[in-house]
């Protein structure tokens, strides 16, 4: 079994969603790189990898292209809420500021599946 990764798009910007609850593999700067190098071509804002639960908290990670880890910023929280929503989340953040996108801004391009192939080419590692 492969995994999927869904694309949203906010004000011409657009991010990568890594589910980890709902796909069994390591994501972190390596896998962040190889979704944007030139031989897979994903391009994006930033990856977003969550939700990450912890003592009843909810989190996420957020990589650019090169792998570094970003700060999130106002429109980061708004896109994976909304993609939470999508999902069927209960408990989904919340952002205080308007200065970002609405909702109605903030919409789903795609979704794309990589399979069995495509991970033993990248050497990606299941979560244990």
């Amino acid at each position: 079994m492969g995994f999927e990764l869904q694309k949203y798009e906010c004000r011409n910007h657009e991010y990568l969603i890594y589910d980890c609850n709902k796909n069994n593999y390591e994501f972190g700067a390596r896998e962040a790189r190889v979704m944007c190098s030139q031989s897979i071509g994903l391009i994006t804002e930033k990856i977003l990898v969550g939700p990450v639960i912890r003592k009843n908290d909810m989190t996420l990670y957020i990589y650019n292209p090169d792998g570094s880890l970003s700060q999130p910023q106002t429109d980061d929280i708004r896109v994976f809420a909304k993609y939470l929503e999508d999902a069927g989340y209960d408990r989904v953040p919340r952002s205080g500021s308007g200065m970002s996108c609405d909702s109605e801004e903030i919409r789903k391009i795609c979704k794309m599946a990589f399979f069995e192939n495509f991970i033993e080419k990248y050497n990606l590692k299941k979560v244990d």
